[in-house]
């Protein structure tokens, strides 16, 4: 006599019946709540002033501070798109002016040794403030890295993108600010 598999095959169903409904929850969950949910939050409201010691010395401030319109790329060495994503944008930040638009970096490594070899390795010449404890991140950009934020000149958050943003969306995003 065979043995009988219909119990385990009915709980090997079951399983994977509810398996596939908890993710589809999260998914939709995440759908609601997360990046998409917080760019609409933020943007249009005013971008925090801050003043943050820059990775390679000197201090990086707030653009909008200064009626500069802002591109504000948020990264760290320990975020694996951010290898990917931060040498073809610091090819076109070159030194971060754009007339009136600024392009600078917050690099959020715990160790300031590790953020300056991560600039020099991606070809950063863009000012990076520093800031291990991710309090102008959390501000920002609370669904993670990479991220970039668009403030106007006079400090609005005109959008966020999070993710890799592509050379190309980053020449646009400088062009919509000017």
């Amino acid at each position: 006599m065979p043995p009988r598999s219909g119990p385990r095959l009915a709980l090997l169903i079951g399983g994977t019946v509810v398996a596939t409904i908890l993710i589809l929850v999260g998914i939709l969950s995440l759908l609601g709540q997360g990046p998409a949910g917080e760019r609409n939050r933020l943007v249009g409201t005013k971008a925090p002033r801050f003043s943050l010691p820059g990775v390679v010395g000197g201090a990086v401030r707030a653009p909008w501070v200064s009626h500069d319109a802002a591109v504000v790329l948020f990264f760290a060495d320990w975020c694996a798109p951010c290898h990917q994503e931060l040498p073809g944008l610091a090819r076109v930040a070159g030194n971060g002016s754009f007339g009136r638009v600024r392009v600078i970096g917050i690099d959020s490594d715990h160790s300031p040794g590790v953020a300056s070899a991560f600039l020099r390795a991606s070809g950063v010449h863009f000012p990076v403030g520093h800031d291990p404890n991710v309090v102008i991140a959390s501000q920002l950009v609370p669904s993670g890295f990479p991220a970039t934020v668009f403030v106007s000149a006079n400090g609005r958050i005109t959008r966020i993108d999070y993710g890799v943003l592509s050379p190309a969306a980053l020449r646009a995003g400088i062009v919509a600010l000017q």
